[in-house]
């Protein structure tokens, strides 16, 4: 192989995905999240968890509002709560439906 040839090579496999396309395969839907949350199989719930804990560990300003003795247990509760509330918010990527639970779940005053 030429080095023209490898270079167009390599710059070809070094373009950006679309950002559309990457952020498709990069969050959790609601939906998702609740069959995981819901289930009766200790995997799912342990992936709910999971989930859970990477959006609070990425963005600990979520949990704000909430007293500093909250538990990973009463986050995912809250997080279930209100995904059987609203059902139509499964329609959100999975990051975004937390952040309305914890605003649900612990409001800040005003």
């Amino acid at each position: 192989m030429n080095v023209p040839t490898y270079l167009v090579l390599v710059l070809a496999l070094a373009a950006p995905v679309s950002q559309s396309a990457a952020a498709e395969k990069a969050f959790v839907s609601g939906a998702k999240l609740n069959e995981r949350c819901q289930s009766a199989e200790l995997d799912a719930r342990a992936l709910c968890l999971g989930f859970v804990l990477g959006v609070v560990d990425e963005n600990p300003a979520i949990l704000r509002c909430a007293p500093p003795s909250v538990t990973a247990h009463e986050v995912v509760e809250a997080l279930k709560l209100h995904l059987g509330r609203y059902p139509s918010d499964r329609a959100f990527p999975g990051h975004v439906i937390m952040r309305l639970a914890m605003r649900e779940a612990w409001p800040c005053d005003p």
